[in-house]
C-alpha cells in the first residue's frame, strides 16, 4: 500500500535532507513556507512512497 509523508523541516537543512532522499531513490515535491510560531522560512517535503519503505525514512 502507498503512503503519503509529510516532512516539514526548517530551511537551512531542507537541501541535506533532500539530498539524502534523492540518493535513496526517493521522489519529493519541496514547497516552500514562512511564518507559523517561529516566523521562519519552512520547507514541507511531500514524499509517496510503499509502507515497506517507511522505515527507511526514519
Amino acid at each position: 500500500m502507498n503512503k503519503l509523508v509529510y516532512i516539514i523541516t526548517r530551511k537551512k537543512h531542507a537541501a541535506n535532507l533532500i539530498k539524502d532522499l534523492l540518493a535513496q531513490k526517493f521522489f519529493i515535491t519541496e514547497l516552500e513556507a514562512n511564518g507559523g510560531f517561529s516566523r521562519e522560512k519552512l520547507s514541507i517535503i511531500l514524499l509517496g512512497t510503499d509502507e515497506e519503505k517507511i522505515d527507511n525514512l526514519l
